[in-house]
């Protein structure tokens, strides 16, 4: 049995990467304001962290920022940094303007909201690459470097898209879970909320579910009903019969539902058992109860007209920051408004009809369903729509929500993974993979990176399959 370690060592040899010794710099580079007009020579301070991890690395790979601040800690772990190790790369971590500190004006008035689009987060991003391969950066250690980007969601996609826009900046590209495909209406969102519910939790987890909808889809038929939903779920105001205020009081228990299956999957079991607690009479108290423990020892607001307050609100600081960024993007480019024609909710609970009213009353009259679709048609027109660049390695988490609105197939250059997986879970290192299956996922990754930057094939995807079947056949060899 001396030869039996022998098999175990290409897969610990591809399993555990080394730990960077080096800590992420953050820098910064002034961008233009506005990278499709030549005669604006205003820029903004776009912020990004720098790891070159070795002294000898002559390739580049960007992790490409979405919606959302960057943290250094991003920039040292991951498979980003995985395959920057791998094709002997720097890393780089950018992050999109008008988030984190990345910021191109003091507020977010609807005028100054109009450079929020993806053309010009795409401008940054090659703008950025033509710095990083100047001469200005680094005594021009990079100018012959090929670039792959990385990114997940939102990330994914102008990583995709910067592929196609710019293909002679851009020799690669990794996109766990980046929508592509603008439109109107996503229900499909929530459909994958509800399936998430039941694999990771359980089919009584998504009846329980059902049964607290249906108590309140009946209760608030009537205004004793009204009053009883307003005392159970703690509501500002008496739940009025206004249909904007129905559907605010809905999406308040539906961004819950969205927001763990989007960023605590793992909490999915708990929420479950929540829903079935035997220590409450009803399952839409049940269910009020959940939610409460989730939200800020406050009120429930339930009035469309606060909603739309908040949301109005310009300040750099306003809570609502954000959601007022994501609606704006939403409401004139890509839509996937996350209405709710999926059971177990009721279908009319939020309508698409509610996604286009708040477009009008956040920002304009000019906001319409007109102006969404022209967006959305220009959106597809100029990047693709479902066609997917080549040179890209798409991962589709089939738990992940906005996986409906993600490429279905790929090229022969243009590689498909649907794993049984939550969004962005590809990203994360060898280190953290729960499972062989992810571990196997990121070493085929790797494996179509290397071929498509350097032409020859990353041999730790062949070995570890190689060793993973001969493990196989030595089990069964040593029952038998």
């Amino acid at each position: 049995m001396w030869w039996f370690p022998l098999l175990l060592a290409p897969v610990l040899a591809f399993t555990a990467p080394k730990n960077s010794n080096t800590v992420p710099e953050e820098r910064w580079l002034n961008v233009r304001l506005n990278q499709m007009m030549a005669s604006n020579n205003d820029t903004f301070p776009m912020r990004f962290f720098y790891n070159p991890l070795s002294s000898d690395n002559e390739n580049v790979v960007i992790l490409v920022g979405g919606d959302w601040e960057i943290s250094s800690e991003d920039a040292a772990q991951g498979l980003a940094v995985d395959i920057a190790r791998n094709l002997r790369a720097s890393l780089f971590y950018t992050e999109q303007r008008y988030y984190g500190q990345s910021l191109p004006f003091p507020d977010t008035s609807v005028s100054n909201l109009r450079l929020l689009t993806v053309d010009q987060s795409l401008g940054d991003l090659a703008q950025f690459i033509r710095y990083i391969k100047s001469d200005d950066f680094e005594q021009g250690r990079y100018g012959s470097a090929k670039v792959v980007l990385v990114g997940c969601s939102m990330g994914g996609s102008l990583a995709t898209w910067s592929r196609r826009a710019y293909p002679h900046l851009v020799q690669a590209v990794v996109s766990d879970g980046g929508p592509l495909y603008a439109r109107e209406e996503l229900p499909e969102f929530l459909e994958v909320v509800i399936e998430v519910l039941r694999v990771r939790g359980s089919e009584q987890c998504v009846q329980n579910l059902k049964e607290a909808a249906d108590e309140i889809e009946s209760a608030i038929t009537t205004s004793v009903g009204l009053g009883q939903v307003s005392q159970v779920f703690n509501t500002c105001t008496p739940l009025s019969t206004s249909a904007m205020d129905v559907a605010t009081f809905w999406s308040a228990i539906i961004e819950e539902l969205e927001a763990l299956v989007w960023d605590e999957i793992e909490a999915v079991p708990t929420a479950c058992a929540a829903l079935a607690s035997p220590a409450t009479a009803t399952a839409m108290q049940r269910l009020a109860t959940w939610l409460e423990q989730r939200r800020p020892p406050t009120c429930l607001e339930t009035r469309y007209t606060e909603t739309v307050a908040a949301l109005t609100n310009t300040s750099l600081e306003s809570p609502q920051l954000h959601k007022r960024l994501g609606l704006f993007v939403s409401c004139g480019q890509t839509g996937w408004a996350r209405s709710t024609a999926a059971a177990p909710l009721p279908a009319a609970a939020r309508p698409t009809e509610y996604h286009q009213q708040l477009c009008t009353d956040v920002f304009s009259e000019h906001f319409n369903q007109a102006f969404l679709q022209s967006g959305i048609s220009r959106t597809n027109l100029f990047f693709g729509g479902k066609s997917v660049p080549d040179y890209v390695v798409s991962v589709l988490g089939r738990l992940d929500p906005m996986s409906p609105a993600t490429p279905i197939e790929g090229g022969l250059k243009t590689p498909v993974y649907r794993p049984e997986a939550p969004r962005c879970s590809a990203l994360s290192s060898f280190v953290s993979s729960p499972d062989e299956e992810n571990r196997m996922l990121k070493l085929n990754v790797m494996n179509d990176i290397q071929y498509f930057i350097t032409g020859v094939p990353f041999a730790g995807a062949s070995r570890a399959i190689s060793s993973v079947f001969l493990l196989i056949g030595v089990g069964f060899a040593l029952i038998v």
